[in-house]
């Protein structure tokens, strides 16, 4: 396992890790009863780790437990990370399952929540590990999984094109409930 996948999942508290199974992970959406479910990911690579901090909130357990639930969009989080070492990079793919209605910012929100989480565990790593990741070596790339074929931008096993939407980098809409390959989204 790559330094940096075994870092992040000695950081990563178990309770939070998506298993892999022989070959493949499952985001899936545990809190939609129908439409968007979830998508599997064929894996060809062990330099791989999925968390999902999207966890059932209770009396007792919220995911960003200092943050002060009132404050609108603050503790919003998406359904699934995947870290990926490829070369000298790093790669987050942050996922977030829609079904047919959506709101763009809670959307957004959702995903840059993400992002910053992902920054400060880098933070995190770099501190405690006495490593140096650096912005150039980490990319981050934003997943919106639909069942609302009009919103997707790409289909099937195909090289995934990402683009600029608002204030997210890396962009993309794919269609829910299917199988994908890894290499589709690197």
């Amino acid at each position: 396992m790559h330094e940096f996948i075994k870092n992040l999942s000695n950081i990563i508290d178990p309770k939070f890790i998506i298993r892999k199974s022989s070959d493949s992970i499952a985001i899936e959406e545990k809190k939609n009863i129908k439409g968007c479910k979830k998508i599997q990911i064929k894996l060809n690579r062990k330099k791989v780790f999925s968390f999902n901090l999207d966890q059932e909130r209770t009396k007792y357990f919220r995911t960003f437990q200092f943050f002060n639930p009132s404050t609108s969009g603050i503790a919003m989080i998406n359904d699934g990370i995947i870290a990926i070492k490829e070369n000298d990079k790093i790669i987050f793919l942050l996922f977030e399952l829609k079904s047919q209605s959506m709101n763009n910012t809670d959307i957004q929100k959702k995903l840059k929540n993400a992002e910053y989480f992902c920054k400060y565990i880098i933070n995190i790593i770099n501190e405690h590990h006495n490593k140096h990741y650096q912005d150039q070596d980490i990319i981050f790339k934003s997943l919106l999984v639909t069942t609302n074929p009009s919103k997707t931008t790409t289909s099937g096993n195909k090289k995934i094109s990402f683009r600029k939407k608002n204030k997210i980098d890396n962009f993309a809409a794919i269609s829910c409930n299917r199988d994908y390959r890894i290499e589709a989204f690197i």
